[in-house]
């Protein structure tokens, strides 16, 4: 845009290969401090945001199951200092049976910098800081076939302040 000084760039590379066996996802976005976005949104400028994502497959012919799902993520977002501001690390496994059944568990680590206060009610502040927090999740799902098919979940997770845990089904 003429007249205006600074960094304006908007760049995305992306690469993703998947087979019956394995998938590889990698993504870098990087938005200029002073990126315009006079057509489209965007939610943050000056930021550098890198995600990676394999999966593998495997399918063991052992005790009735079907294939294993092993899943890693990590999300990373920097400003276009370097200097980071957000990660998500992601750990899932899931087996998948041949009746159709599920047992899975993942594990995210989560890391947050605030710049600033953040402001949730005008009681509950977040305090400017470094916070890091786990979560843990097990999921199950009955055979599909069944009349009734057990279902549900268990969460268990920290975030800033506070923990909290459910029970789905």
């Amino acid at each position: 845009t003429s007249g205006v000084q600074g960094d304006q760039t908007l760049g995305r590379v992306k690469f993703n290969r998947f087979t019956e066996h394995y998938e590889i996802f990698a993504e870098h976005l990087y938005i200029g401090d002073d990126f315009r976005h006079d057509i489209g949104f965007v939610q943050r400028r000056g930021i550098r945001r890198s995600d990676g994502i394999v999966t593998l497959d495997p399918r063991p012919d052992v005790f009735n199951i079907r294939k294993i799902s092993i899943r890693s993520e990590l999300t990373y977002l920097t400003d276009t200092r370097n200097r980071l501001l957000s990660r998500l690390q992601n750990l899932q496994v899931r087996t998948h049976f041949q009746t159709g059944a599920m047992v899975g568990f993942a594990v995210n680590n989560h890391y947050e910098r605030l710049e600033r206060n953040f402001h949730i009610t005008p009681e509950v502040t977040i305090p400017v800081g470094e916070y890091r927090f786990p979560d843990f999740a097990l999921e199950f799902n009955g055979r599909p076939e069944s009349v009734l098919v057990p279902r549900g979940s268990v969460e268990v997770s920290e975030s800033f302040t506070a923990a909290r845990g459910s029970l789905l089904s």
